[in-house]
Order: structure tokens, then C-alpha cells, then sequence
């Protein structure tokens, strides 16, 4: 004799509620950080920030993707690794990040 899906015993073990989420955390409604377009952590070093900088650059490079927004992207790539590259620069986006002032 099969038992249909549940103990062995055929008893049916309670089904768990599955809760909703209602709403959007505030990650998901912010825009993404510098750290998440580059796909690096927050205490990223320089070589990882580079090796991550390499990637994407190669990944929107006009030669290999014909987006239209590719040269804006690569754009903002080279912003980002200048920012995040000098210490007073990622000093301060950190404080603007947070709320804080610089």
C-alpha cells in the first residue's frame, strides 16, 4: 500500500503558512550602490575593485556589445572606480551613503 505524500503513518503533517511579504525592503526600492554594480563587498580592497572594474568594462565594451547606452555605462564604470580607488573619495561616498556628512 503507497501512502500519499506526507509521514508514513498516514497522517498528513500540517502544511506551514507561507507568509507574504507586502511592500519592498529598502534595498529593493534604493538604487544599486557602486559596490553592487561593480559586484564587490563593501571592504572590497583596491586589486578586487580593479579586477571587478576589468570585468565589467570588458563585459560593455563597444567593440564586443552594441547597446546604445553601453558608452554611459562605461562611463560611469571609470567614475566609480576613481571613486572607490581614492580613500578620501570612498571616505566620502560612504558618509553620503549612510546619511551621514562628510
Amino acid at each position: 500500500m503507497s501512502f500519499p505524500q506526507g509521514r508514513k503513518d498516514g497522517q498528513f503533517a500540517p502544511k506551514e503558512k507561507k507568509r507574504k511579504r507586502r511592500g519592498y525592503t529598502k534595498q529593493e526600492t534604493s538604487e544599486p550602490t557602486y559596490y553592487d554594480i561593480l559586484g564587490v563587498s563593501t571592504t572590497a580592497t583596491a586589486q578586487e575593485i580593479k579586477t571587478a572594474f576589468r570585468k565589467q568594462i570588458l563585459k560593455f565594451h563597444s567593440d564586443k556589445n552594441q547597446i546604445d547606452d553601453a558608452d554611459e555605462y562605461v562611463k560611469l564604470l571609470y567614475m566609480i572606480r576613481e571613486t572607490l580607488l581614492s580613500s578620501e573619495k570612498r571616505f566620502a561616498y560612504d558618509a553620503m551613503r549612510h546619511g551621514g556628512t562628510v
